[in-house]
């Protein structure tokens, strides 16, 4: 239904669109957490195995990348 009122290509987009326009900051959000993730993702993998095997919490080194100007 939301695909037909937003006029997205299908339900995925037109999620995003609702997300964007409704909460424009938090989608901003988002999106910088995602490219964190996605920029970090075998350093996170990596330290979420090593603290699965020392059984408990460990410190992590991620890269954060400046914002764009």
């Amino acid at each position: 239904m939301a695909s037909f009122i937003v006029g997205g290509q299908d339900r995925w987009e037109s999620a995003i669109a609702m997300m964007k326009d409704a909460r424009p900051k938090q989608w901003s959000g988002f999106m910088w957490e995602d490219q964190l993730m996605q920029d970090n993702h075998s350093k996170i993998q990596d330290c979420q195995i090593a603290a699965t095997q020392a059984g408990h919490p460990k410190s992590c080194v991620i890269t954060v990348k400046p914002d764009a100007q």
